[in-house]
């Protein structure tokens, strides 16, 4: 497939979206990628993009969001058939057992915790984005 596919972070915490973007630079990961930093903000992104026929091939999603938080947007995600196939990642600092539980009850397609390290971020976005953007093959996701 010839299309630019999208990275869309989610993350309220500007340092850690820094810290996401420079890591997928190094990575050499050659797709687009976009940030919101609120919840709200991610599904008018989502919804804007479909309509344009190029939903976000990936969302990276923290928990933490001012408006809707994580669970909530990957709630209304996954219940929305027009968005529900498109793979929701969520990437956050929190080790909860229940916040983990809670995103597989509302259908992440993972659950990863934040690396701490420049170094470990690199290899662990490019691990995210070869499974979900290179291996796995995703339908109807609005891309034309």
């Amino acid at each position: 497939m010839s299309l630019e596919r999208t990275i869309l972070l989610v993350e309220n915490d500007e340092a850690q979206a820094e810290m996401l973007r420079l890591a997928l630079g190094r990575a050499g990961i050659g797709k687009k990628f976009q940030y919101v930093a609120d919840g709200r903000l991610a599904l008018v992104q989502v919804r804007d993009a479909l309509e344009q026929g190029c939903a976000p091939a990936l969302v990276l999603l923290d928990l933490n969001l001012p408006g809707l938080d994580g669970l909530e947007v990957l709630e209304i995600l996954k219940s929305d058939p027009g968005t529900r196939s498109i793979p929701v990642v969520v990437f956050t600092s929190s080790v909860a057992h229940n916040d983990v539980r809670r995103a597989y009850a509302c259908h992440a397609n993972a659950y990863i915790h934040k690396p701490r390290s420049l170094s470990s971020y690199v290899a662990t976005l490019r691990e995210i984005a070869h499974h979900w953007l290179d291996i796995v093959s995703i339908h109807d996701v609005g891309i034309q």
